[in-house]
């Protein structure tokens, strides 16, 4: 696919170069007087240098839309995915205490029952 831009790139920067090539040599060989052929390729050589730059500018301003709309983007995504992270980190806080108060519950639990055992198996009388 990136081969196929580039051709289609390379051939319409081609065309617009003989085209360019065509229209001087044009000039060049028009029954006019050279001095006026000079300026009128002069004049045109200008405009499309502020074409050019027109085109350069328009194309920049642009871009800068295009990285600031996927900026924004991001920033909005990173937000989202920082927020899921912090909400992700309560519930295994939670969880975790949850357990933990499982835990110590069971154990106190064993512990009721390994002291009622013992008590059992003193002998009554002393």
């Amino acid at each position: 696919m990136s081969g196929e831009k580039r051709g289609w790139f390379k051939g319409l920067v081609g065309f617009a170069f003989g085209g360019l090539v065509g229209f001087v040599g044009g000039l060049l060989f028009a029954p006019k007087p050279g001095r006026e052929s000079r300026e009128q390729l002069r004049a045109k050589a200008e405009e499309l240098v502020e074409t050019g730059r027109e085109t350069y500018s328009s194309q920049r301003d642009k871009l800068q839309e295009v990285l600031d709309v996927g900026r924004e983007a991001a920033a909005k995504r990173s937000d989202e995915l920082r927020q899921k992270i912090d909400e992700i980190k309560v519930k295994i806080k939670e969880q975790t205490e949850k357990i933990g108060e499982e835990i110590k519950e069971k154990e106190a639990e064993e512990a009721g029952e390994e002291k009622a055992e013992k008590e059992e198996s003193k002998p009554k009388g002393s």
